[in-house]
């Protein structure tokens, strides 16, 4: 089973693979001998026999099923529109020819984490573009930054970013719109002054409540309930070790902001 499991769970684990909303297939695979086969490269048989790229040969298949997802196509765009790699925009959202006169929302498709939280970020993003809050960068700026995040991508999820040309990131594409939209938390400075607040988002349940906190569209008071109210997870050992390197985190963090004599 080991051995033919991607790659990429042995290089990048949890940190190289996407998440399923079901627990079908771990179940299959611990109770009823479900097994991980490789890519299919040849159906013989009407589909009776299936060849694996690896050699394995899959004999008195009753079923192929067939789930191919859908094409990154939009038909009514423009001809160099149609069949755009997402990869290529500038945070999956803007073209570096178009700018703002056209934009992608919803084409960011999170490893773990919801894809709607990442789509009201988007949506926040573009209105302050659209009021004039925020620009965005110059062509050039859009261009590099792209090719950094695929490049990013492409290393940390490998051969599920080749196939899954939105896939991504939810917290580090959180980060970087809210980063852009100015309402990204600090986390060093909660974990100081409010330290129970810090732990629900810190090791609460994955969600984007922090970003209503602070900058355009705050929220703060409704943010600060609703983070309350969330679970913690149990203090095992992944949250220790988890909370050792935070607090190192943090104190690296002060440690930036006062020597480059930023307010605190």
């Amino acid at each position: 089973m080991w051995k033919s499991l991607p790659t990429n769970i042995l290089s990048n684990f949890v940190w190289g693979i996407y998440g399923t909303k079901t627990f079908s297939l771990p179940k299959a695979i611990v109770h009823y001998g479900c097994q991980v086969i490789g890519e299919i490269l040849r159906v013989e048989d009407g589909g009776r026999t299936l060849i694996a790229a690896d050699g394995e040969v899959l004999s008195n298949v009753d079923a192929v099923v067939f789930c191919t997802g859908y094409k990154n196509q939009v038909s009514f765009l423009l001809d160099e529109l149609k069949e755009i790699d997402i990869r290529n925009l500038y945070k999956h959202m803007f073209h570096s020819k178009y700018r703002d006169k056209i934009v992608w929302i919803g084409w960011a498709r999170p490893a773990f984490g919801s894809q709607f939280p990442i789509m009201e970020m988007q949506a926040r993003f573009l209105a302050l573009i659209c009021t004039g809050e925020k620009t965005l960068p110059a062509s050039s700026e859009m261009e590099e930054v792209a090719s950094r995040d695929r490049e990013k991508y492409l290393e940390q999820l490998e051969h599920n970013a080749e196939r899954i040309r939105s896939l991504v990131d939810y917290h580090i594409y959180m980060d970087d719109l809210a980063d852009l939209i100015g309402c990204k938390p600090p986390l060093w400075k909660y974990f100081f002054l409010h330290p129970r607040l810090w732990l629900r988002m810190v090791y609460g349940a994955t969600q984007a409540t922090q970003f209503r906190l602070r900058g355009p569209g705050q929220k703060e008071a409704l943010a600060r309930e609703l983070i309350a109210k969330l679970p913690v997870a149990p203090f095992n050992y992944f949250f220790r070790a988890g909370l050792k390197g935070r607090v190192i985190h943090g104190f690296k963090a002060l440690a930036k902001e006062l020597t480059q004599g930023k307010p605190i």
